[in-house]
């Protein structure tokens, strides 16, 4: 034995190798990091699963036997390297971020901070008591700030 995963003994001579079915999910996860929207992700996704469907279920009406249908159904529906770079070619399918990159090193950062004041009301929303917690500690430390400038103002003003 030759430590090879292949054993010539043990596999008949007329077996096929089996024919893996299409990557579905590696073409999402390529197509979402490429910066194609997710909605039309989505929905590429499901009409490639669903005309893949289609093939299969039209071969194996013929009668031919699973392996060969998975083969012909992978061929007939063409290189998911193709269709992605047919995808990723129409720039109109990209989030906006990847359309214009220069407006969304600007835009994303800035309604990153304007949504810091709003994050803790959307994700206190159904933890109430710790609302109020930290609406009292913020209004209390701007009291406390405030009547420092009160005193330090005065201390100037009177000094």
């Amino acid at each position: 034995m030759n430590g090879s995963a292949f054993n010539r003994e043990s596999t008949p001579l007329l077996e096929q190798q089996a024919v893996p079915e299409p990557d579905f999910e590696a073409l999402r996860s390529h197509l979402l990091d490429a910066g194609i929207s997710p909605r039309f992700v989505r929905r590429t996704m499901t009409e490639l699963r669903d005309h893949y469907d289609d093939i299969r279920h039209d071969i194996a009406q013929q009668g031919i036997s699973e392996h060969e249908t998975v083969r012909l159904a992978t061929e007939q529906l063409g290189n998911l390297h193709v269709i992605a770079k047919h995808v990723k070619s129409r720039t109109e399918l990209r989030r906006w971020s990847y359309r214009y990159p220069a407006i969304g090193r600007i835009a994303l950062p800035l309604l990153c901070v304007a949504a810091l004041p709003i994050a803790p009301f959307v994700a206190g929303a159904n933890h109430a008591p710790a609302l109020v917690r930290w609406g009292a500690i913020l209004a209390l430390s701007g009291l406390v700030t405030a009547g420092l400038f009160l005193a330090m103002q005065l201390s100037i003003s009177l000094g």
